[in-house]
């Protein structure tokens, strides 16, 4: 029997999550369904911190050009686009590939992300799906109310392509059959 983080973190259970919640908050704002949770737990606002109106704008933004998108702008023509002096991103990370790049890189980024999730559903038994899928639940989650430009985002879930070759070059070959013999010899 494998370990309860094997069990929770699984990438069927971590993707239909985080795409539950990106529906609920992003496409059917039904934030105000939990709105004791969002602002007397968490101290936020109904609007996610205004979130929900950037949102808005980046939609109707995409609309526009549906297909290619607008590209990579200047930061003027962000802080124009959401009328103000600070703010240059969707703060959505779905949202902000579709603006940039249209239907074209949204379908080109999501595959990638899928099929890494389908490497991580592939080697289920290896000691490193549960990190994997953990991995990728905090960075869907992190997804919804922010943009991440930084190469990590882009080439961690790289890794999952490979992890067969990270248990043989770790010595994990067996997965959990190790990490399981050696809890039981504890």
């Amino acid at each position: 029997d494998r370990c309860r983080l094997g069990r929770i973190f699984r990438y069927e259970i971590v993707f239909f999550l985080s795409l539950g919640l990106y529906l609920f908050l992003v496409v059917l704002r039904l934030q105000v369904s939990i709105s004791f949770f969002l602002v007397d737990v968490l101290g936020k606002d109904l609007t996610l911190t205004h979130r929900t109106a950037l949102w808005d704008t980046t939609i109707a933004a995409i609309q526009k050009k549906p297909w290619i998108g607008w590209g990579l702008q200047p930061v003027d023509a962000r802080h124009l686009l959401y009328g103000s002096a600070t703010i240059q991103s969707a703060h959505n990370q779905i949202l902000e590939v579709f603006y940039q790049g249209g239907v074209i890189l949204l379908v080109l980024f999501l595959t990638v992300q899928l099929l890494a999730g389908y490497c991580v559903i592939r080697y289920n038994r290896s000691w490193y799906a549960p990190v994997f899928a953990a991995f990728f639940f905090a960075q869907y989650t992190l997804w919804l109310a922010e943009v991440y430009h930084q190469p990590v985002f882009y080439l961690l879930p790289l890794l999952a392509f490979r992890i067969r070759e990270l248990e043989e070059w770790s010595g994990r070959e067996r997965g959990w059959e190790m990490w399981e013999s050696r809890r039981s010899s504890a």
